[in-house]
Order: C-alpha cells, then structure tokens, then sequence
C-alpha cells in the first residue's frame, strides 16, 4: 500500500466489498482525525497482492485454515504476524521451538492479549499452547474483529480467543485522566471516559464490547501495528496500562525508515519505564514458512527493501529502592 496517508488510510478501513464502499465524507473524515502530514507516514512498502486462496497453518498437533486475504491491512495475514507467531510458541513452549530444554519463565504466561490482531494468526497460535488461560484479541476497526468472528467457529481450540474493541488513544486518554486525578487527590473514576472522535468510531459494531479498563495481562503482543509515528505514544500508554509488574511484550516492528522507528520507539519505552530488548535476525522467512504454511502458499511484507523487521521484548524496569 504504497502513497499517501489518504491511501493508507483508504486501505486500513477498506475491509472489501462485503462491507460496502466508504463515501468520499467518509475518508476526508479520516484524514482529518488520523493525519499524519508531517511526513510521519512511513515511506512505501514493498507490494504485497493478497492469497487469492484459503491458507491452512501448521503449529504442532494444531492445523486450522484461514480464508483468503481481503485487499486492506486487517484482512491480510501478513509475514509478521508469522514471525510474532513463533516467537510467541518459543516464549511460552521453548523446547517445542528449540528442541532443547531451556529455563522456564519466571513468570507463567496464563493470560494474553493481541492490540491489533487483524486476522488473528497469533492470537490462534497462542490459544493452543500449554499453560493459556485466556487471549483476548482486540483490534480498533470492528470490521477485522467481525472476520475473525466469522472464522473461530470452524477452528476447533483449546481457548476460545476473547473479541474487543480496543482503541489505544482511549488508554492513552483513560491513563492520563487518572494521572491527573492521582494529583489532585481525587479517586480515579470507574470505567472509560466518553468515547473519543476517531476514524474507527464509522465502523463501529456494537456487539464488540471495549476491553475492560482495569484488565491487565502477562503478555502483550503486537504483530506490525504501527504504520503512524502518532500511535507510537498511544502504544506506550497501553503497555503502561494493561502489562502487569511481571509481564512482557512482545512486539514485531517492520521498519520502512531505515531504522529511524526501530531507535525512536526503544527510546520512548526506555523513558517511559520500560527495559527494552531488540532482536534484528536475520529472519529464514522461508524455514518458517515451510515449517507452518501448509502448502505453497505465500505470506507478504509490509516492510520495504529499506526496512527491517524488528523483534521488540518490553519489561516494566525494575524500581530503584529508596535509601
């Protein structure tokens, strides 16, 4: 999806024609509440043409398919989110990746959450291993919650993956609003605060409930969910608002700036609390493909031949004890 923010925007709540066209309001609407004009929209992505086919995955005993691409962001299940699959498997089940005993984690991993799940690969994959008590997959546009609706009843699982709406300006907005009240020595209020104005507010399915305000998680994941230097702040704020002392997260960044997103993320999660560990590869995007794709199937990048694809591991740091 090369262009401008328009186009971008056009794709990212462009789901196909099942869901109807947008009227030209519509994406001026968008431009306005979600522009990025400052040059702050990542250059172009390498082109990526959506499997005109179903494709079928391969995690351990877990076979399950998914149904063609849709030509938009979240209807696409891209390369990354294959990448956030197997290290989400390595981290929960080590030796099933490794092949070796390696030391379990500090902290077991019982409850997840995916900001950003678009079709849901990883959220799938983490249902099936050991020790989950719960994924809840979350996404701001409903429409790519609706497709992973549609798909969850013919995949059979060992945890049934929890939809919500989740949009992260509104944690940013909520954990700001109890800041300020922590302040002035007022009790924090219950809840959300009123929905903010956002694109995603146009596509709205009110059966999709917000994720509750006070739930928090063991592990986070994000599969390349950040196209807009704007949501990097919001990203923060849900880290610091839904990952519990213990947690990790773990994000998959692809970078189409030559690196420029890769440094100015970890340096905002280092002041914001946040210890930070980078793993750059080298990816084999083709072992990985062979191991879980079932068939000849292909799965797209959204980085460019400038880019890279970035494994973030994100802990709260470790708090100084006072003299």
């Amino acid at each position: 999806f090369s262009g401008p923010a328009t186009a971008i925007l056009t794709m990212a709540s462009d789901c196909g024609s099942d869901y109807g066209s947008d009227t030209e309001e519509l994406i001026a609407l968008r431009q306005e509440l979600f522009d990025d004009s400052d040059a702050e929209v990542d250059p172009a992505p390498a082109p990526r043409p959506p499997s005109p086919r179903p494709m079928s995955f391969q995690f351990g005993t877990a076979h399950f398919t998914l149904p063609p691409d849709k030509n938009c962001i979240a209807g696409t299940v891209w390369a990354s989110s294959l990448l956030t699959s197997v290290q989400v498997k390595q981290l929960v089940q080590p030796a099933g990746v490794l092949g070796a005993a390696v030391e379990p984690l500090e902290t077991p991993i019982h409850d997840v959450l995916d900001i950003g799940c678009g079709r849901g690969l990883p959220s799938i994959v983490t249902c099936t291993l050991p020790g989950i008590r719960s994924v809840v997959a979350t996404d701001c546009d409903d429409r790519a919650l609706q497709l992973l609706e549609e798909i969850l009843p013919t995949i059979d699982l060992p945890v049934t993956p929890q939809l919500r709406h989740l949009l992260w300006e509104q944690d940013m907005h909520d954990r700001d609003v109890d800041l300020q009240r922590d302040t002035l020595g007022l009790p924090r209020g219950e809840g959300y605060g009123p929905p903010l104005r956002h694109w995603c507010n146009a596509h709205r399915l009110p059966h999709f409930e917000r994720l509750e305000a006070d739930r928090q998680f063991d592990l986070i994941i994000a599969s390349d969910c950040l196209y807009f230097t704007v949501q990097e702040l919001p990203l923060v704020a849900v880290l610091q608002r839904r990952l519990r002392p213990s947690g990790i997260a773990l994000m998959i960044v692809a970078t189409r700036d030559a690196g420029e997103k890769t440094s100015r993320l970890q340096a905002l999660l280092t002041t914001s609390g946040f210890t930070v560990e980078l793993e750059r590869g080298p990816w084999d995007w083709e072992d990985m493909m062979r191991k879980h794709v079932v068939g000849d199937a292909q799965l797209a990048h959204t980085k460019n031949e400038t880019g890279e694809t970035v494994v973030f591991t994100v802990k709260w740091a470790p708090v100084a004890e006072s003299a």
